[in-house]
């Protein structure tokens, strides 16, 4: 062995040991994504570069053999890295594994044949020397066009890279271009294939640098992370419109959420459209809240993006808020009912009371509101305790339900007050159905039964006039609220506002 095959061996002997350190490592750090194609690059490197001392150890020029499975592994761990870190480990289907896989496999098959290596023997620098046959070009030819796509898209995802990681993704996509072609290089000049044995080692080195440069840089800079692979992870959804309203990209979240996948009538042929209901609201941009064909709620921010003053895209991103609705919904339910008789409340009668006026105004149809008042209540609580007291106000609620319309709307005000809303009713139509109301409460406090006590209800009624507020509307029912009590209780009595003659 002359000193120059000394050097070999030891860096060979060197490069084995550190490559079998780095898949050790990397076997171990299985909850990074990457882990898995680096420990392919450590393992090929280690399998390369023990073939030189090897040979100058056992005297076999054979051992050069183990560059074939040692360059396949480099190879196919430095694209599959690429592919991970672009997000696009989605494309090996099996049948492009297995495709990937032919040639190599049929190269490994024939190793010892004429058609890998035509012609070995030994040498006192590397311990083997080689002269490549058809299916080591075919090999090498493979290697170079898969290291060649890993650099293409090295460089298409730096155009994607956030912030400083795109100068560390163009410099790895350059270095896989540089090293294929300096490689590819050492296999068609015969002087220099000799240091081939020395990549390997050049391999090895440019992977400690780059851990040692992401150590300290911070664990972020170590990684090449793409929009898409952002935007892939959150839980928004982000969809890309092309200026005519088609789908140019969208994330995971939003191809579950927002789009439909249908039918182009070719063979294989689909295509993703925006969801009907949010194509209709997202017309111009803005925030707002959307209710999708399926009945999920989401609140999507609309955003045109422009160049030289054209719009080329626009962003819709969009938050599921379906259980946040549902929530709000509850609250406002809770909010707007009271609880003990399970009647609206004050809070939804304000609300809702000027959108009826309004409606009965435009529409020209009578509109008249019955103010109740449980007679005495006071006195019942005193005389027979508040769970009789709040047992009387069920049953109260109970009588104005039992005759009510669907458009009309039964409210507790209050203690012992209660207001019923009726569209599309005339005074004496408001009148017959109080009296109505006013004669069944009375029977209850002597159906026999002895659960409730005999109790009376006084009703003051307002017909809507031109002019009126809620008010005012509101302010004339409980006028002749006052005026039936003041008369002596368990009566009906009509607003004085009202004439003799009915509007219905």
């Amino acid at each position: 062995m002359t000193g120059l095959g000394g050097a070999c061996a030891a860096a060979g002997i060197l490069t084995v040991v550190v490559a079998a350190a780095g898949a050790v490592h990397e076997t171990r750090r299985r909850d990074t994504p990457t882990a898995v194609p680096r420990a392919l690059v450590w393992t090929g490197v280690l399998v390369w570069a023990a073939a030189t001392p090897t040979a100058l150890l056992t005297g076999s020029p054979a051992a050069v053999y183990l560059i074939i499975p040692g360059s396949t592994l480099v190879a196919a761990g430095v694209g599959l890295n690429v592919l991970v870190r672009a997000d696009l480990v989605k494309l090996l289907g099996p049948w492009r594994v297995a495709l990937a896989c032919s040639v190599p496999a049929v190269v490994l098959a024939l190793a010892r044949s004429p058609l890998v290596l035509s012609d070995v023997h030994a040498s006192t620098a590397t311990g083997w020397a080689f002269t490549p046959g058809p299916l080591t070009w075919l090999l090498a030819l493979w290697m170079g066009l898969l290291l060649l796509v890993a650099a293409v898209i090295e460089v298409a995802t730096a155009m994607q890279a956030v912030g400083p990681l795109r100068v560390d993704v163009v410099v790895d996509g350059v270095r896989v271009l540089v090293g294929t072609a300096a490689v590819f290089g050492l296999m068609v000049v015969a002087p220099w294939r000799p240091l081939l044995a020395l990549v390997p080692t050049v391999v090895a080195v440019g992977l400690l640098a780059g851990w040692r440069t992401g150590g300290r840089r911070g664990a972020g800079r170590g990684m090449q992370v793409s929009t898409s692979q952002v935007l892939d992870r959150i839980s928004d959804a982000v969809v890309v419109l092309g200026p005519d309203g088609s789908v140019a990209d969208a994330n995971h979240r939003a191809r579950t959420l927002l789009l439909t996948r249908v039918s182009t009538g070719r063979p294989l042929g689909t295509r993703l459209l925006l969801d009907q209901e949010l194509r209709i609201a997202i017309t111009t941009d803005g925030e707002r809240t959307v209710t999708l064909t399926g009945g999920r709620v989401v609140r999507v921010r609309v955003a045109t993006v422009q160049e030289l003053g054209y719009p080329v895209a626009r962003i819709v991103s969009a938050r599921d808020i379906t259980e946040l609705e549902q929530v709000r919904a509850e609250l406002h339910e809770l909010a707007c009912r009271d609880p003990l008789t399970g009647l609206r409340n004050r809070r939804h009668l304000g609300s809702k009371l000027v959108a009826i006026m309004s409606g009965a105004a435009s529409s020209h149809q009578p509109l008249a509101l019955a103010m109740v008042d449980l007679d005495n209540l006071k006195q019942l609580n005193d005389t027979h305790g508040h769970q009789v007291g709040d047992r009387t106000l069920r049953a109260v609620a109970d009588v104005l339900r039992s005759g009510r319309r669907p458009d009309d709307l039964v409210v507790r005000t209050g203690g012992d007050e209660f207001i019923v809303v009726m569209p599309d009713t005339s005074a004496d139509q408001a009148r017959e159905r109080a009296e109505a109301w006013r004669e069944h409460a009375a029977r209850l406090g002597h159906d026999g039964a002895g659960s409730l006590p005999t109790f009376t209800l006084s009703i003051g009624i307002a017909l809507m006039t031109p002019g009126m507020t809620a008010e005012s509307f509101q302010g004339a029912a409980d006028d002749a609220l006052y005026g039936a009590k003041s008369s002596g209780r368990d009566q009906v009595r009509l607003s004085r506002l009202l004439t003799t003659r009915s509007p219905g």
